[in-house]
C-alpha cells in the first residue's frame, strides 16, 4: 500500500468525529440494510479508539472507512463511497489512511473480509488471498432457555 494517490481538490479525507455519526448512519443505510444499532456501534467506537475516516466533497460526507485493532491485527471492517464519487481514488486513499492509522495503533498486519465485488479492489492494494470460510445464519429469535 505504498502508492500515494492524489484526490481532486474538492475532496477532503479526515478522521471521523462524533459529530459525523448521523452522516455515517445515513451512508451506512445507503450502503447496506438499515441497522438500528449503527449509531451505537460508531458512536462507541469513535470514543474508544476505533479507527474511522470520512471523505468529504464540498463539505458533505460522501464516504467512510472504519477499522479496529485486536491484539496486533488490524481489520478494515467497512469502506464505502457514494456511487457518484467512485473511481476517483477516494476508497483507495481511505484504505491507505486506515492502514496507517492501524499501524500507529500497533497493528503488525491488516486484514479485510472481501466479497466477490471488492476482492479485486483489495488485491490492487496488496492484500493477498488467505483461505477462509464464513458461515452465517439468522439470529435466534427466541431465547434457548425456557
Amino acid at each position: 500500500m505504498e502508492r500515494v494517490m492524489h484526490l481532486p481538490e474538492r475532496i477532503e479525507i479526515r478522521k471521523a468525529t462524533l459529530e459525523d455519526v448521523k452522516d455515517l448512519e445515513a451512508l451506512w443505510n445507503e450502503a447496506s440494510r438499515p441497522c438500528e444499532r449503527y449509531p451505537i456501534y460508531v458512536g462507541q467506537g469513535l470514543g474508544s479508539g476505533q479507527a474511522a475516516v470520512v471523505a468529504l466533497a464540498d463539505g458533505k460526507v460522501v464516504g467512510f472507512a472504519i477499522g479496529y485493532l485486536i491484539v496486533e491485527r488490524g481489520s478494515i471492517t467497512e469502506i464505502y463511497v457514494t456511487p457518484e464519487f467512485r473511481n476517483l481514488g477516494i476508497g483507495t486513499v481511505m484504505a491507505q489512511i486506515m492502514d496507517y492509522h492501524l499501524h500507529l495503533m500497533g497493528a503488525k498486519e491488516v486484514c479485510v473480509y472481501a466479497n466477490p465485488h471488492t476482492e479485486r479492489f483489495w488485491q490492487r492494494l496488496g492484500f493477498t488471498h488467505r483461505e477462509s470460510v464464513i458461515l452465517t445464519r439468522p439470529c435466534a429469535s427466541k431465547t434457548p432457555i425456557a
